[in-house]
């Protein structure tokens, strides 16, 4: 068996992720000779009968230049909500409240000098009584309803607490990623007009470095979470003519209950901003309308009993995926607890949790499964094989609908242990997940895993798949909460005549548009309210969608970080080596690779000097000239501060350049990536097989 890597995730760039041996050693590989072949149960018919069967109706039909609008078949009307009177975040959270009010809401591990301590639950009549209090001293420092307030920090127990007690007292919350730069915090800040940011201890010092660079006159108010502020910090940002308090300093200011703001399903809850790849973030506008909208459309779709389940919330908060699974795991009345913030020790508070259910993301599983090979291939040939025929076995197993109870006894459930041993489902996210990775995780750790589709500007999902479709190459049905048409792309060759096309969405989840930005809104939804997502989708028999290209040059690697080619073509080229550059990339791989069409006169006067001679077909061929090439490519992004996940890991020097007779340009002289791809294929394929980690 083969080991792949797998490549990261945006939030982990620039971050160790390191497993230690203890997270997968005591995995104990059982030497059995003898074994017969595997008894499966009979497999389950009626859950294949179901999968196979159409999951979406047409709404409306189709027109000259776009499919019929579909919609899940068993909801004659797009879901609004969950319960009719639950209308905003206010009366979801509430509502589990009222229903078990000593349920564990949400959950942290404390810290004292003897180290880090079991997990520790907040009861959710708890959580609301802090809630209100802080709410009513956010009041009494002078905050007004409608006025955004900014949240800085890793996720944790506060950061929730600032959420709710923002959403009781009106004010749309902008969060900012924890490690987000200088630059962007100095965007969000003062494009949003934040009066108010509540931070982490540890986001001070990025906060002072761009309020030392640019006074922002809007902001007035800073709270520090934690109490640990020291007084030569404290000064500093009251230079600035800034008040600063602590968080449990606004608690003790609440002590005087306010009433809880007038909330309509209108009113906005959120300005999420995009990472965007160059220029500055969008803030897209969430309404409460919208995040009910969504909770009701995954609560509908997942046909998951929830009562009891236990969530680890380490995705950053700052994501609408992540908050939205927060506010549906509170919705529910289940429980939500945090990491420590450090990564390298997430594997530990996992097992610590126990939790009952995982939003995975590829670099996390890539790196277990790293680990796993990596011990196989130390305990020797026998060990190995054994697991080998094992895995083979249950993969074929789950192939056909059966269980494998046998296998799981004798190893696989020693996997699932390292997990806690209660995750009955992954939900997969921030990029596409490999194939024999998702196999990987089934068939190791026992627990179903599920792949979706979504982006900011929809509020999280558009697509889901069901517990126990194990297909792959799909994203999942639509989510009840919206509806679909697929839409002519003529310049690639898309027609929705054939099934594939752009995908527009529309429905209540989808955003309000663009804060300040009324052109790209209008350039985003059309008049009919569809969202175009720059995605090219195809529907499936069953009415399930698959994602095969993508409108948009903007594209996601396995890190999760999403990548502007043309941007990154224009920096490198500027190397004197470079005529024409094709940069290509995909959300399966970890680097970025390259076609490179060298600047003749350069190149030959390079080579010359180099006492290399022949023409430029030759010389292209040359080990050398490719290795100049790139170390030039490499020289000017750096110049230009290129991040590392933009830099080309590997090139192909070609002879000849890219024309428009033979379409690799368009008629405006822009790369046809359409074409490229199709007809450098193999070259690709053949590059990202060269590179070594």
């Amino acid at each position: 068996m083969t080991r792949d890597r797998i490549p990261s995730v945006g939030y982990f760039n620039r971050r160790s992720l390191e497993t230690t041996e203890s997270d997968v050693d005591g995995i104990a590989i059982l030497t059995i000779f003898g074994v017969g072949k595997l008894l499966t149960i009979q497999g389950r018919k009626k859950l294949r009968d179901r999968l196979s069967e159409p999951q979406t109706a047409e709404s409306s039909p189709a027109t000259d230049n776009a499919t019929s609008v579909r919609r899940a078949i068993a909801y004659k009307e797009l879901l609004t909500t969950f319960d009719d009177n639950i209308l905003n975040l206010w009366d979801s959270f509430e509502s589990s409240v009222k229903k078990n009010p000593q349920a564990n809401c949400l959950g942290y591990r404390p810290r004292t000098d003897a180290g880090v301590g079991p997990y520790t639950f907040i009861s959710y009549s708890d959580v609301k009584d802090r809630v209100v209090r802080l709410a009513s001293g956010l009041s009494s420092i002078g905050l007004q309803e409608d006025a955004p307030i900014g949240i800085f920090a890793i996720n944790r127990v506060e950061w929730v607490l600032t959420d709710l007690a923002a959403i009781y007292n009106r004010y749309p919350v902008v969060a900012l990623y924890e490690s987000v730069g200088p630059d962007a915090v100095s965007f969000i800040l003062d494009h949003s007009g934040l009066s108010t940011v509540v931070l982490g201890i540890k986001q001070v010092p990025a906060l002072l470095t761009v309020i030392r660079g640019k006074q922002f006159a809007s902001l007035k108010n800073l709270i520090i979470m934690d109490e640990s502020i020291t007084s030569q910090q404290k000064e500093e940002l009251q230079s600035f003519k800034l008040k600063v308090y602590t968080l449990q300093e606004i608690l003790e200011a609440g002590k005087e209950v306010k009433e809880k703001a007038i909330l309509r399903p209108q009113h906005l809850y959120s300005f999420v901003y995009t990472s965007g790849t160059k220029g500055s973030p969008k803030a897209a506008i969430q309404t409460h309308s919208c995040m009910i909208a969504q909770i009701a459309g995954v609560r509908a779709h997942l046909e998951e009993p929830f009562s009891g389940h236990v969530h680890m919330s380490y995705l950053p908060l700052a994501q609408v995926f992540e908050r939205s699974a927060v506010h549906t795991m509170l919705s529910l009345g289940a429980t939500v607890a945090f990491y420590q913030g450090s990564i390298n020790e997430l594997f530990q508070d996992i097992s610590a949790l126990k939790p009952t259910f995982l939003v995975g993301v590829p670099r996390v599983w890539g790196r277990i499964r790293e680990k796993v090979l990596r011990n196989l291939e130390k305990q020797g040939s026998i060990k190995r094989k054994f697991f080998e025929y094992a895995y083979a076995a249950k993969q074929a197993a789950i192939a056909d609908g059966s269980s494998t109870p046998i296998w799981d006894a004798l190893l696989f459930n020693q996997f699932k242990s390292k997990l806690g041993g209660r995750v009955r489902f992954v939900l997969s996210a921030a990029a596409p997940l490999d194939p024999k990775l998702g196999d990987f995780i089934r068939i190791c750790f026992g627990c179903e895993v599920i792949q979706g589709y979504g982006l900011t500007e929809t509020n999280g999902g558009i697509t889901t798949c069901v517990m126990g479709d194990r297909s792959n190459g799909q994203v999942g049905r639509i989510l009840p909460c919206c509806e679909i048409k697929l839409v002519d792309v003529p310049d690639y060759g898309y027609f929705a005549k054939e099934g594939k096309g752009e995908i527009a969405v529309r429905g209540p989840t989808v955003f309000r548009g663009y804060y300040k930005d009324p052109e790209k809104t209008k350039a985003s939804i059309d008049s009919e309210g569809f969202f175009y997502t720059g995605d090219i989708g195809e529907w499936n028999k069953n009415g399930t969608l698959s994602i095969i290209d993508r409108k948009k040059n903007i594209f996601k690697i396995s890190q999760g970080e999403y990548i502007a080619p043309e941007y990154l073509e224009e920096v490198y080229s500027r190397s004197p080596f470079v005529d024409q550059i094709w940069v290509s990339g995909s959300s399966l791989k970890r680097h970025l690779v390259a076609i490179v069409y060298p600047e003749s006169s350069h190149l030959i006067q390079w080579a010359k000097d180099n006492n290399l001679t022949g023409d430029i077909d030759q010389l292209r061929g040359d080990e050398r000239v490719k290795k100049a090439i790139l170390a030039d490519i490499h020289r000017v992004g750096g110049e230009a501060k290129v991040h590392g996940f933009e830099t080309i890991k590997e090139i192909e020097v070609v002879g000849e350049g890219f024309k428009k007779d033979e379409r690799f340009l368009t008629a405006t002289c822009e790369l046809n990536r359409f074409k490229l791809n199709q007809h450098f294929a193999s070259v690709i394929r053949q590059l990202y097989e060269n590179i070594t980690e």
